[in-house]
């Protein structure tokens, strides 16, 4: 937001909040430690329904709504480009491969 609508953004009520993970969660975050690849299953399993029992509903998973491991007061415009712009490469790169996977 501070890249898109800087005047929404209140930086004086930011605060680093405390993640709760499952113990499975837990244990992935570990194990992609030692390989990097299954960071990106852990990634998959953030925000899953807590009645499967595999990540955890984001109520349950942030103390004050905001999802990250780091300090968001360290934030900036500059990242948020970034951030933002590496999304939409992503999405373009997929839509693209999906498009040649048609039949």
């Amino acid at each position: 937001m501070l890249s898109l609508e800087p005047s929404l953004v209140k930086m004086e009520r930011a605060e680093r909040p405390t993640m709760h993970f499952t113990p499975e969660m837990e244990k992935l975050s570990k194990l992609s430690r030692d390989n990097p690849k299954l960071a990106s299953v852990w990634n998959l399993m953030l925000g899953v329904p807590s009645e499967t029992k595999k990540g955890g509903a984001s109520s349950e998973i942030s103390s004050n709504g905001v999802w990250t491991l780091k300090d968001p007061r360290s934030a900036n415009a500059e990242i948020g480009h970034r951030t933002s712009q590496r999304f939409v490469d992503q999405a373009v790169d997929f839509i693209q491969a999906w498009k040649m996977a048609k039949p």
